[in-house]
């Protein structure tokens, strides 16, 4: 709970430094700026550079494409979360019959 404290304190200290280096443009327009900044510094491949080096070798997809690799994401989910429930309640329902078949033989 102390760290959560020091991490909100810090963020709200680098706020109010970055607000009062501001030289008259918004805040936001300058952290903005300075994320840009060190983001083309550090991975110079943008999205722009990688979707036009897909686009020369024809590696795009449809629209097509993509509506049936997000039907075959959601099927396949759908699919796994309703055997893992399956699973589960079966798993539940045979505990149950046989600690109440267990607890019968032991009454005799």
């Amino acid at each position: 709970m102390t760290q959560l404290v020091f991490i909100v304190c810090a963020i709200i200290i680098i706020f109010i430094v970055v607000y009062r280096m501001d030289t008259g443009e918004n805040a936001y327009k300058y952290v903005s700026q300075q994320i840009s900044y060190a983001y083309e510094q550090y991975a110079p491949y943008s999205f722009k550079v990688v979707r036009e080096k897909v686009k020369e070798l024809g590696q795009e997809y449809t629209s097509r494409q993509y509506t049936i690799q997000i039907a075959v994401f959601a099927i396949s989910a759908a699919v796994i979360s309703l055997f893992l429930q399956f699973i589960n309640f079966t798993f539940i329902f045979d505990s149950c019959c046989f600690s109440y078949s267990v607890s019968n033989i032991f009454k005799m």
